[in-house]
């Protein structure tokens, strides 16, 4: 058998091959029907074929020969079925494998989409805290620097009461060591 190419026998006749001419071997034979088995050629005109070629003795086939060609092409005929329907549930195993890896892609997608808006979420709700804390912290400030004017503002009334309770006591020493002359004189 040719390893690339097309099958071409020796010689083409009208005539029966001779007497001494050796017939095809059984591997010659299996290797032949294989080359046919494999071109694009449906079977029966496979057959057809081998029937034309041992008729015109190009090849030398007998009845029984024929007979078990045509029953392994039948067998093949169901094999080529079956074949069909592996390769038929192959492809729809291949499209379910490939709607199932497209879901997982999309699920893969809407989970990162989640995360990335749970991500986005938690810093906004941070930043939100943050403006809250800073609002609080500012309005600390401000009552603390309230607190401080009120405290400056007491200490500045406490030193005036301070100033005005001495100017009183001295007054009022004053006033009593008046009274204690003018008692003294009065006595």
């Amino acid at each position: 058998m040719p390893t690339r190419g097309r099958l071409k026998f020796d010689y083409v006749s009208t005539r029966r091959p001779r007497r001494s001419s050796r017939p095809l071997s059984v591997r010659r034979f299996i290797q032949l029907c294989q080359v046919l088995q494999h071109t694009s050629a449906d079977e029966r005109k496979q057959l057809d074929d081998l029937h034309r070629l041992a008729r015109e003795g190009s090849v030398k086939i007998d009845a029984k020969d024929l007979a078990n060609l045509e029953r392994a092409s039948a067998a093949t005929s169901g094999l080529q079925a079956k074949l069909g329907a592996a390769l038929n549930a192959r492809s729809e195993a291949k499209s379910e494998l490939e709607r199932l890896e497209a879901e997982l892609r999309k699920a893969r997608g809407e989970i990162e989409a989640e995360r990335a808006a749970a991500r986005r979420a938690e810093a906004k709700a941070k930043e939100e805290q943050f403006a809250v804390f800073k609002k609080v912290m500012d309005v600390a400030t401000q009552e603390r620097d309230a607190m401080n004017a009120e405290l400056g503002r007491l200490k500045g009334l406490l030193n005036d009461s301070v100033q005005d309770i001495l100017f009183l006591r001295d007054q009022n020493d004053a006033y009593k060591k008046e009274l204690d002359l003018r008692r003294l004189h009065d006595d």
